[in-house]
């Protein structure tokens, strides 16, 4: 009885391991992409801050 419920929770904490990593990678791909977002904005608004005539 006390093996068959460590073989449970270790394949548990397995299965639990492997979701946090993804969710993890998850993130920082998120973070990469908001970033990436963000300096494409800001080279926009720099674009058209240097446009004679604009605002």
């Amino acid at each position: 009885m006390q093996q068959s419920h460590l073989a449970y929770v270790e394949g548990h904490e397995e299965r639990l391991r492997a979701r946090l990593k993804a969710a993890q990678e998850h993130h920082n791909q998120v973070l990469d992409q908001m970033k990436a977002l963000e300096l494409e904005i800001l080279d926009l608004l720099g674009e058209g801050e240097s446009e004679p005539g604009g605002a």
